[in-house]
């Protein structure tokens, strides 16, 4: 018999990555607007906030992020990360 049950030990597979910061920050901007179509005003988490940041100093690029994600919806972030360098 197969359990998918997930154990003590279990742990999520890993974000995927695209092997560049740039690419990522894509990706990521690409995912809040997919939520923003579905939930405009659905809060953004801080965790996500927080890679965006991380992101986008990667590359050297002030996006105008937040540094609290109080008030801040997914609609209003993918607007923030589709600035352009």
């Amino acid at each position: 018999m197969t359990t998918t049950e997930q154990g003590p030990g279990w742990t999520p597979p890993p974000k995927p990555s695209f092997n560049s910061p740039a690419a990522d920050l894509n990706q990521l901007r690409n995912e809040a607007k997919r939520i923003a179509e579905t939930a405009p005003g659905q809060a953004v988490h801080a965790a996500v906030l927080e890679r965006a940041r991380m992101l986008s100093r990667a590359i050297e690029h002030d996006l105008g992020l937040p540094n609290d994600p109080n008030g801040l919806s997914y609609a209003d972030l993918a607007v923030l990360l589709s600035q352009s360098k």
